[in-house]
C-alpha cells in the first residue's frame, strides 16, 4: 500500500503548523489531492474502550463514550464519513482488576439503538486485559469486517477527533504511513519523537498483523499474580510513582514495523491543528480518586515503561526517531 513518500524536509521546516495555525496544508509540502480518493478505496474503522468498574460510574462513563461516538460519526471529509465502523469494547475478564461491573454493554446498546446510529457495535470482551487483549480483539474485528485502517481513540481524548485530525491521518496514509498518531497535549514530545500513543492513533491493519499485533508482554497482570513487576520513579512535585510493567503496547510493534518495512520510514506523528478545543479529560479526583491516581502514575512512569519494552526488542527509544517519515520530523522534537 506504500505510495511515494515526501522527502523534502526543507519544506517542512519552513511551514510547520502549530495548533491553531493556518489550515493551509500546502505549507507542509504534504499531498492535498488524495483525501477522498483514500476513502473511496479504503475503509477506516475505529475502536473505543469503555467500562465502569462500579454502577455509580455508569452514567459518567456512558456520557463520555456516547459523546465520543457522536463526534466520530459527525466527522466527514469532503462529504464522506471518515470512520465507517465503530467497535466499542467493554472488558469483562474478572481475572483483571480493571473490568466492567456487568451493566455497561447493555446500557450502551440501548442508548445507541435509541439514537438510530448504524455501524456502531458493542462487544463484551470476556478474555484479556484492557490494553493488549482488548485492542488485539478489536483490531481483529475491524480486519474481519473489511477495514484497512484502525483508529484507536481514548474516550477522554474525544475533543481531539476533529475534521483536521481526520484530514491529517488520511494525508499520512496517502504518503505511505503505516501508523500515525496525534500528539495530545500531555504526550506531545514523546509522540513527536515517534512513540505513537494509542490515545489517538491510526494503524494500517495488515501491516500491524504482519508484525504480530500488540505484544502480550505489554498486558496488565492478572489479580492473582503473586508479585506484580512494577516500574517505579520519583517526581519532585508528585513524589514516588509506580505502575505495572504494562501498557505502552505501541512500542514493540513500532520497532517491528521499522525493521520489517525497511525501505522507508513509516511513522507519522501529527500536531493538532484547527480551532477545536483540545482537552485531555483527566479523571476527577473527587469522583474517581483511584482512577486519578492511576492516571498520574501511568503518565509519570511512561518513559520508564517505554524504555523497558524497547530494550526487550534490543532497541532504544532514539531508534524510533529514525522511523519518523522525513516530512513529519518536527525540528523542535527531532534535531
Amino acid at each position: 500500500m506504500c505510495k511515494k513518500r515526501i522527502t523534502s524536509y526543507s519544506r517542512l521546516k519552513s511551514g510547520i503548523l502549530q495548533p491553531g495555525a493556518s489550515k493551509d496544508l500546502n505549507l507542509l509540502g504534504l499531498p492535498t489531492g488524495g483525501i477522498t480518493m483514500l476513502l473511496h478505496t479504503k475503509k477506516v474503522g475505529a475502536l473505543l474502550r469503555c467500562f465502569a468498574r462500579e454502577p455509580k460510574f455508569l452514567a459518567s462513563t456512558l456520557e463520555v463514550t456516547l459523546a465520543s461516538i457522536e463526534k466520530m460519526l459527525s466527522v466527514k471529509v469532503s462529504g464522506m464519513p471518515f470512520v465507517s465502523r465503530i467497535e466499542v469494547l467493554v472488558p469483562r475478564d474478572e481475572s483483571y482488576v480493571e473490568h466492567d461491573f456487568g451493566g455497561t454493554a447493555a446500557s450502551l446498546r440501548q442508548a445507541i439503538a435509541s439514537r438510530g446510529w448504524r455501524n456502531v457495535f458493542v462487544s463484551e470482551v470476556k478474555y484479556g486485559d484492557i490494553f493488549v487483549g482488548l485492542l488485539n480483539y478489536g483490531m481483529a474485528k475491524l480486519l474481519r469486517s473489511g477495514c484497512d485502517y484502525g483508529v484507536i481513540l481514548s474516550k477522554e481524548a474525544e475533543s481531539y477527533f476533529t475534521l483536521e485530525a481526520a484530514e491529517d491521518f488520511i494525508r499520512a496514509a496517502e504518503s505511505g504511513a503505516l501508523v500515525a498518531g496525534l500528539a495530545i497535549n500531555e504526550l506531545t514530545e514523546s509522540i513527536m519523537q515517534g512513540r505513537i500513543a494509542n490515545t489517538f492513533s491510526m494503524w494500517h491493519l495488515m501491516s500491524l498483523v504482519q508484525v504480530g499485533c500488540f505484544d502480550l508482554r505489554n498486558a496488565k497482570p492478572k489479580k492473582e499474580t503473586p508479585i506484580p513487576s512494577r516500574a517505579e520513579t520519583w517526581d519532585a512535585q508528585k513524589g514516588l510513582l509506580h505502575y505495572d510493567w504494562a501498557g505502552v503496547e505501541e512500542i514493540i510493534p513500532l520497532i517491528r514495523l521499522m525493521r520489517t518495512f525497511i525501505e522507508q520510514p513509516c511513522i507519522a506523528p501529527i500536531l493538532p491543528r484547527g480551532d477545536g478545543v483540545r482537552v485531555w479529560k483527566t479523571p476527577d479526583p473527587q469522583v474517581d480518586p483511584e482512577g486519578f491516581i492511576r492516571h498520574i502514575s501511568k503518565l509519570g512512569t511512561k518513559r520508564e515503561r517505554q524504555n523497558h519494552f524497547a530494550d526487550q526488542e534490543h532497541a532504544d527509544l532514539n531508534f524510533l526517531q529514525g522511523g519518523v517519515m522525513v516530512a513529519y520530523r518536527h525540528p523542535d522534537y527531532i534535531k
